[in-house]
C-alpha cells in the first residue's frame, strides 16, 4: 500500500482526476436520495460503478489496488467504500451505514475483490490458511480507535473517528506497516493501525504474497547488479542498475511499498548492501 495523491493532475489534461461526462450530477442527485432514505437507501450500482467513475479511479491509482497494490488487468474489479455504506460490522449500536458518502468521490477506491469482499481462504491458496478457516476482506469492517466518535449523519466529523484502518489517499502506509524477507507486512513496533488493516484486508495472505515475489525476485537481481556495479566501479554498469531500480520506484508498478523496503535495507533481503538512495 502506499500513499495516493488525489489531487494529483493528469500529466496529459493538467487537470485534477475525476470522473468525467455527467457522473458529478449523477452523483450529486444519489446523494440527495440516500440523505432522505437514509439507512433503507440500497446504493445504486449505475452510479457508483459508472464506466467514467472507473475510468477516474483507474487512472488515479495507478491501476492497481489500493490495498494490495495489485494490477486488475486480469482481476476482479470493485469499487471500494473506504467507510462503508452499510452498517459497520464492529458497531455495536445503531447505524444506518454511511449513507451520505456512497456516492462521495473522496470515498471511493479503486480495489480487488480480495481486498474489498470478505471470503474465506480458497483450496486453491495454502493449507496453512484453510486449516485456520482464515477469513480475509474489508467487506463492512471500520473499527474506531480508543476514543474515536462514530459519525452518525452528514454533519458528524470525520476526523474524530480515529479510524484505524489506514487510509492510503489521506497518509503515508509505510510509516505504519513494513515487509520483511518473507514478503509479507508486519505493522512497524506492533502498533494498532498496521496490525488492523493487515488483519482486515487480509495483506499477508498466501494470495497476496505469491504476488509479491515476481517483484521481489527483479528487485533483488537488479540490488546485485548494483552492488556489483559499484565494487568493480563501474560507471555505466552503475547507472544502468540505478535507471532499472527507478523504473521499479514508478507508482505503477505493482507492489511499489515493497520496492522501497527493499531499497531502504537490502541487507534485511538478502543483499549485503547499505540502503540504496536513487534520485
Amino acid at each position: 500500500m502506499i500513499r495516493v495523491d488525489r489531487s494529483r493532475k493528469c500529466p496529459r489534461t493538467k487537470k485534477k482526476i475525476y470522473p468525467k461526462g455527467n457522473w458529478k450530477k449523477l452523483a450529486s442527485s444519489a446523494t440527495r436520495k440516500a440523505n432522505k432514505e437514509k439507512g433503507k437507501h440500497q446504493a445504486d450500482r449505475s452510479v457508483y460503478r459508472h464506466k467514467n467513475l472507473l475510468a477516474a479511479l483507474k487512472k488515479l491509482f495507478f491501476g492497481k489496488c489500493a490495498y494490495c497494490e495489485r494490477k486488475l488487468n486480469n482481476l476482479g474489479v470493485d469499487v471500494e467504500h473506504f467507510r462503508p455504506g452499510k452498517k459497520p460490522k464492529e458497531e455495536k449500536g445503531k447505524h444506518n451505514g454511511y449513507y451520505w458518502l456512497i456516492y462521495k468521490w473522496e470515498n471511493l477506491y479503486y480495489s480487488c475483490e480480495d481486498c474489498n469482499r470478505v471470503r474465506k481462504a480458497k483450496s486453491e491458496y495454502d493449507d496453512e490458511f484453510n486449516k485456520s478457516n482464515y477469513v480475509f476482506g474489508k467487506g463492512c469492517s471500520f473499527k474506531l480507535g480508543k476514543g474515536g466518535v462514530r459519525a452518525k449523519k452528514p454533519k458528524d466529523s470525520l476526523a474524530k473517528e480515529k479510524a484505524l484502518l489506514i487510509d492510503p489517499c489521506k497518509e503515508n502506509p509505510g510509516r505504519y506497516i513494513r515487509f520483511g524477507a518473507d514478503l509479507k507486512p508486519s505493522a512497524i513496533a506492533g502498533n494498532q493501525r498496521g496490525n488492523y488493516t493487515i488483519k482486515t484486508l487480509g495483506l499477508d495472505h498466501s494470495l497476496y504474497v505469491r504476488s509479491r515475489k515476481s517483484t521481489y525476485e527483479t528487485v533483488k537481481r537488479l540490488l546485485n547488479q548494483y552492488k556489483q556495479a559499484k565494487l568493480a566501479k563501474n560507471k555505466l554498469a552503475l547507472r544502468h542498475a540505478k535507471t532499472n531500480l527507478k523504473k521499479m520506484l514508478n507508482p505503477r508498478c505493482e507492489h511499489n511499498a515493497l520496492v522501497q523496503n527493499m531499497l531502504a535495507d537490502p541487507i534485511m533481503f538478502g543483499v549485503n548492501l547499505d540502503p540504496v538512495n536513487i534520485k
